[in-house]
């Protein structure tokens, strides 16, 4: 088995050079898309208070103290999980943390691959993961202009 090394990969400099440039709410957007694909329905409830902080964010309403307060309760959430679901909760706290500090997202960014390469054990597709994370922010750039 190959396994994925993210610096090897040699679009991953461009990409953080893209990602510096967004503002926190592109990105709260950005990451919206990144994370939709892989919600999955057994934490249907966290999936949506996620989303309803970030839309709140998103319009402008205060929320920093109860997206951290929600992103903790999911980190201890996921220290009682294992594996892929234990990957998940945390991509989905660090989605939450986005809120508060912009670079959260690239942690969860970096724990979906986990679940992935866990679920899969193919470096294809993680790889093919991380080439849709970039081009989801390209895409949105090209958007903006």
């Amino acid at each position: 088995m190959k396994l994925f090394n993210q610096y090897k990969l040699n679009v991953y400099d461009n990409f953080m050079d893209k990602f510096n440039l967004q503002t926190k709410a592109s990105t709260l957007v950005w990451i919206k898309h990144v994370m939709l694909p892989h919600f999955k329905y057994e934490f249907d409830l966290y999936n949506k208070t996620a989303l309803s902080l970030i839309d709140e964010s998103l319009l402008g309403i205060p929320n920093v103290t109860t997206a951290r307060a929600y992103a903790f309760k999911l980190h201890e959430l996921a220290r009682t999980l294992e594996n892929d679901k234990q990957f998940y909760i945390r991509a989905l706290a660090h989605m939450v943390s986005t809120i508060h500090v912009k670079t959260h997202a690239l942690k969860c960014c970096d724990y979906l691959i986990k679940m992935i390469q866990f679920q899969t054990k193919d470096a294809d597709r993680v790889v093919s993961e991380r080439l849709r994370q970039i081009s989801l922010i390209d895409r949105q750039q090209e958007d903006t202009i």
